[in-house]
């Protein structure tokens, strides 16, 4: 698993690496691009902060809620799967409630 993380964010900072690099070759062949694009910065720094700040929360927020209903419904499927193989197949209510005193995992 962590293999999978570390390619994954090698991959994303090679992107930003690209990304960053177009950029800045972008404003060497045109500065007028480059000046419009930082000349805000030292003017407002406030709001450029702000701007940055916002833009952050709402990529974790995005983030966090696609990963957190990903992991919801593996949750479910599994548990689903699990149910399949018993006498109650497609009663998740049994899983999740179980009979009384059993907790959860009540399809086994």
């Amino acid at each position: 698993m962590s293999s999978l993380l570390g390619s994954t964010s090698l991959y994303l900072a090679i992107a930003l690496g690209l990304i960053l690099a177009g950029l800045a070759l972008l404003s060497l062949r045109n500065p007028i691009i480059g000046k419009l694009g930082v000349r805000n910065i030292p003017r407002r720094p406030m709001q450029s902060a702000l701007i940055v700040l916002g833009l952050t929360l709402s990529t974790m927020i995005i983030v966090s809620a696609l990963s957190l209903g990903d992991t919801l419904e593996n949750t479910v499927r599994r548990a689903d799967y699990r149910c399949l193989w018993t006498d109650r197949p497609g009663d998740l209510s049994a899983f999740f409630a179980g009979p009384v005193g059993a907790g959860a995992g009540g399809c086994d």
